[in-house]
């Protein structure tokens, strides 16, 4: 495992312009952080590859490999809002899988942003 640090995003959670902001501002930090290690070449093209941010989504069913073509393009859950499907199928195999168990309401989450 790699000493690297990893984008995670809160992609369905925050707004459009906010996802491409923070996008942006992952990406240009890494390619800083590749030049401060003084990394080029392959070495520099794999750590960008395994850590650049990308403001489209995959497929929350973890057996689709689908992604967005536009950002925010796939239809979220409504209960959680934390997860986005490519179809209503794919939606449903993994609401049956594993989602179910999981799946939190989003007031039930995080009720701060709500009172």
């Amino acid at each position: 495992e790699d000493q690297f640090f990893y984008w995670t995003d809160l992609h369905y959670w925050i707004p459009k312009g906010e996802l491409l902001s923070r996008t942006d501002e992952w990406n240009t930090a890494l390619e800083q952080y590749c030049d401060s290690e003084g990394f080029s070449g392959t070495e520099r093209q794999h750590v960008i590859e395994r850590h650049k941010a990308s403001a489209l989504a995959r497929c929350a069913n973890p057996d689709c490999k689908k992604f967005e073509t536009r950002v925010k393009e796939f239809h979220k859950c409504v209960a959680c809002g934390r997860v986005a499907y490519c179809s209503k199928d794919c939606q449903r195999v993994h609401w049956k899988t594993s989602h179910k168990r999981r799946c939190v309401p989003v007031k039930a989450a995080l009720p701060s942003i709500f009172t």
